[in-house]
Order: structure tokens, then C-alpha cells, then sequence
């Protein structure tokens, strides 16, 4: 049986720092409320995206009892060298009040060109290429104000 190395899984995650990361935000659909309807794996895109926002960072960390990054599945360090953990930062600034019931991370989206540069949040129109959707989160409703600054963090292992 064969097994993929360590080495493997640093591999891979090096190769996925090098893409663009976005957090999307959907409105999703309003009769989850009344009964939820988990993601499957086989989604590709959200129900009813909103919007995305470009990660702010995106950095290699590993566990570590003493770690800044600190999760319910644990304590993370931030690391210089490559390892199969990626630490996802995103700021979502002021903006319109949104309804939210979905969450998507996706690697590879592409926003069409004639944007400002420095532009973090793309709605579905701004999109060229969507990128790939790589983790999915159904949750109950909630209304986001519009002078909320919020951040979501989070680490993947690869």
C-alpha cells in the first residue's frame, strides 16, 4: 500500500501558497431556516454568493502547545519553512447588510481586469474565473451589519 509522504504533504501545500484565496459569503436559501440542509461534497460553487473577499494572509504554521494561533482543534506557531498546515487570515471590511447561511473557501479565482487595483471584495459579476471550491460550511442565519469589520481565521492540513 502506498503512502504519501510527509514531504508529499509539504509539497502540495507549497504549491497551493502560490494561488489566490477567497472566502465567499452566500445568502444561500431561506428554507434552511426552517430545515437545514448540510453541504455535500460534492458542491462546486455556492447556493447564492454574495460576494468573496481576498485573504489578507495566508502563511505555513504547525502545531505547537505554545502557539499565537490558537483553535478548538488546538495551537499553531507560524512556521518560515513550508509544512502541510496553511493559516488563513480574512478581514471583511464595512459593506452592505447581508444575510448570511453559507461560507466557501476557493483557491484560483480569477476577478476580470479593469478593476481597481487593491480591490479585496468581488461580487459573482466581477468574477472571470471562479477557482476551485475547496471547503464548504452551511450555518444558521445571520444578519451582518454594515459597519461590522469581522475577521475569520482558520488552518487547513494538507
Amino acid at each position: 500500500m502506498a503512502i504519501m509522504t510527509l514531504a508529499g504533504h509539504v509539497g502540495i501545500t507549497s504549491a497551493l501558497n502560490t494561488l489566490p484565496w477567497h472566502l465567499a459569503w452566500g445568502s444561500g436559501s431561506v428554507a434552511w431556516d426552517a430545515t437545514p440542509v448540510p453541504a455535500s461534497a460534492g458542491l462546486t460553487a455556492l447556493t447564492a454568493e454574495i460576494g468573496r473577499y481576498t485573504a489578507t494572509q495566508v502563511a505555513y504554521c504547525t502545531p505547537d502547545a505554545g502557539g499565537i494561533l490558537n483553535f478548538p482543534s488546538g495551537r499553531y506557531a507560524f512556521s518560515v519553512t513550508p509544512t502541510r498546515y496553511l493559516y488563513f487570515k480574512f478581514h471583511f471590511e464595512n459593506g452592505p447588510v447581508y444575510t448570511i447561511r453559507e461560507a466557501g473557501l476557493f483557491m484560483g479565482t480569477v476577478p476580470i481586469t479593469g478593476l481597481p487595483p487593491g480591490q479585496r471584495f468581488f461580487t459573482p459579476a466581477q468574477i472571470q474565473t471562479p477557482g476551485t471550491l475547496l471547503i464548504v460550511e452551511r450555518f444558521p442565519a445571520y444578519t451582518r451589519a454594515p459597519s461590522a469589520l469581522e475577521a475569520v481565521h482558520f488552518v487547513l492540513t494538507f
